[in-house]
């Protein structure tokens, strides 16, 4: 399957080009993915019906990027207020559990005197309540999530001196759609096909070390 020509960076100089960096927040500096997967699994097993409950959480998971109201009401239109509820509650519980990726405390560190952004699908109070935790909020000039659209957020908020560095499909086609140069990093994403839709073009990493 890796026969595919595809640019793994170990080069610490492909970010010395950019002013801005867009991070994504689960995936990439957070290990946090899974904490959501167990949210939406939980909001969800008042569902009875197994099949559309399993199509549910496969493409929630598989979406991650999109804000989540959005994906609960594509599936659950009636019972969306309860569910996206349940989510919420229980993700609340569990999220400050997060551990930072591999090495991101120490890439922020040395990338401290360019402009970071974090672009995420997630919620605002949930995103500042986690970097709170960890002492981070000083890096970051400003915070982009839900319920606007990545791709969106990037047209409107990059110039010539940006990339983003994200985890899941969406995170990819957003990047292309608004032509900001992308660094996909693998470690703790959820999108496992990844390498059957990305660009040869595409630099990949398996975690920010890589870049430091």
């Amino acid at each position: 399957m890796l026969s595919r020509k595809i640019k793994h960076s170990k080069n610490n100089k492909i970010l010395d080009q950019f002013e801005n960096i867009f991070l994504d927040f689960d995936g990439v500096l957070f290990n946090s993915n899974f904490l959501k997967g167990k949210a939406i699994k939980y909001a969800t097993n008042i569902d009875d019906n197994n099949e559309r409950r399993k199509l549910f959480i496969n493409f929630f998971v598989e979406n991650n990027g999109l804000p989540r109201e959005l994906k609960i009401k594509k599936f659950y239109p009636k019972n969306y207020q309860s569910i996206l509820e349940r989510y919420n509650n229980k993700l609340s519980e569990i999220y400050g559990n997060a551990k930072l990726t591999h090495s991101a405390y120490d890439f922020l560190e040395k990338y401290k005197q360019k402009n970071f952004f974090i672009l995420s699908g997630g919620n605002l109070i949930e995103i500042k309540t986690l970097l709170h935790l960890n002492n981070l909020e000083k890096y970051f000039t400003k915070i982009f999530c839900a319920p606007e659209l990545k791709e969106k957020i990037l047209t409107n908020n990059k110039h010539n001196k940006s990339i983003f560095i994200g985890d899941s499909k969406v995170d990819y086609e957003a990047a292309n759609k608004s032509n900001t140069p992308f660094i996909l990093m693998t470690d703790y994403s959820d999108w496992k096909d990844w390498i059957l839709y990305i660009s040869t073009e595409t630099h990949v990493i398996n975690n920010l070390s890589e870049l430091n």
